[in-house]
């Protein structure tokens, strides 16, 4: 880093921006869903819209766990 004295506004300016990026999932998917929204959202997303729309999700989500799970595995297992 050319600025560690930045580091905790970065930090904090990450979280905000994690922090309304899950607020306008959740509230887009209470307005798609309503009161049958399910705690995985992608359950209801195989229901409706169905077709090649949840498919491509599955396929983002299998490979978001990959991504993020088997390096930490590795450097768990490593130690």
């Amino acid at each position: 880093m050319r600025t560690p004295g930045q580091f905790e506004k970065m930090l904090d300016a990450s979280f905000v921006v994690m922090l309304i990026v899950y607020l306008l999932v959740a509230v887009a998917g209470y307005l798609a869903y309503g009161a049958d929204a399910q705690v995985l959202i992608t359950d209801n997303l195989s229901q409706w819209p169905g077709g090649w729309a949840s498919k491509l999700l599955l396929v983002f989500v299998i490979v978001n766990c990959f991504c993020s799970v088997a390096p930490v595995v590795t450097v768990l297992s490593e130690l």
